[in-house]
């Protein structure tokens, strides 16, 4: 079941285990953070290497206060994990927060696509000086 899939995903990266997070996508994934400028993050990553780019930018730029996930809905290979979140950009100290719908795509186990909704205004204005 593809719900599984993403359970896993959140599972291995609550426990800081990014080697399991990638070993669940796909050799071709698209990691869709395409959001307003000046958020450094907000682009559109490919494949492994790419969604490791991702993290190790995000990493860099900000520290998450706290990451929830309230539920998940799953329709054939599509899920979404419904939740909320909260960070710090570590170069301005401003916070931000929203509330998400993340959308994911699994084909044969593994993830091929993801993609955030949420306030990516927010997100912007906390890395403006």
């Amino acid at each position: 079941m593809s719900i599984e899939v993403v359970k896993q995903v959140y599972e291995a990266f609550d426990q800081g285990d990014m080697d399991r997070v990638y070993g669940l996508m796909s050799d071709e994934v698209e990691w869709d953070h395409r959001g307003p400028p000046p958020t450094p993050i907000n682009h559109l990553y490919t494949g492994k290497e790419g969604v490791a780019q991702f993290f190790d930018l995000f990493f860099a730029t900000q520290e998450i206060l706290d990451f929830q996930v309230h539920e998940f809905f799953e329709s054939g290979n599509k899920v979404v994990a419904l939740g909320q979140y909260s960070f710090r950009v570590k170069e301005t100290g401003k916070t931000w927060e929203s509330e998400y719908a993340a959308v994911w795509t699994v084909e044969d186990g593994l993830i091929t696509r993801w993609r955030p909704i949420q306030d990516l205004t927010a997100e912007a204005v906390a890395h403006m000086p």
